[in-house]
């Protein structure tokens, strides 16, 4: 039995030697597999880290787009509002340096309301002008009642019995608005 216990003993090493061979192929197999899948896992994360990256920049460059159209709106707007506080200032001045012009211009300029106002109504009116203002409007208006109005800074008011003629300085201002405008910002430029 010895011979059959060696043959049996041989086939045990053979069948061993296959089992071992067999085992190390297959390790290397799913080393190999492994190491493939490592791979893939490995690439999968480094794009979907820079898809990330990719999308959190884009996202990053939208927020600061939309943070400098903010801020250049709201620039604009401040920039604007103080156009036009500037222009309502210096209408302000205009304003009062009319109603405080010397006797000879302010006469001059008086006559030209009064005759705007007069093409603008055909009954009969009175004249309304400021206290400080009567002795001048007096002596323009010669065919017509004046009289004093606390109402009015500066400038005529015509009154008839259903109409009113507003030819004061500030509604004289205000009707010229756009044109001293325009005559300020050709003198200075863009404000």
């Amino acid at each position: 039995m010895n011979e059959i216990e060696d043959k049996l003993e041989s086939m045990l090493e053979l069948l061993d030697k296959k089992f071992e061979q067999k085992c190390d192929e297959l390790k290397i197999s799913y080393n190999k597999k492994l190491e493939e899948v490592q791979k893939r896992i490995e690439e999968d994360i480094n794009n979907y880290r820079d898809k990330k990256l990719k999308e959190a920049k884009e996202e990053a460059d939208l927020t600061e787009k939309v943070s400098q159209s903010k801020a250049k709106l709201k620039i604009k707007q401040e920039r604007l509002k103080l156009k036009n506080q500037l222009l309502e200032s210096l209408l302000q001045l205009i304003k009062k340096d009319l109603v405080t012009l010397d006797p000879d211009n302010k006469k001059y300029f008086y006559q030209k309301l009064y005759i705007d106002a007069t093409k603008l109504i055909h009954n009969d009116y009175e004249v309304l002008c400021n206290k400080n203002d009567y002795e001048t409007v007096k002596s323009i208006v010669l065919d017509h009642k004046v009289k004093t109005s606390k109402e009015i800074e500066g400038g005529i008011l015509l009154k008839s019995n259903n109409t009113i003629i507003n030819n004061s300085i500030d509604s004289y201002v205000e009707q010229n608005k756009t044109k001293i405008f325009s005559l300020i910002l050709e003198e200075v430029g863009d404000i």
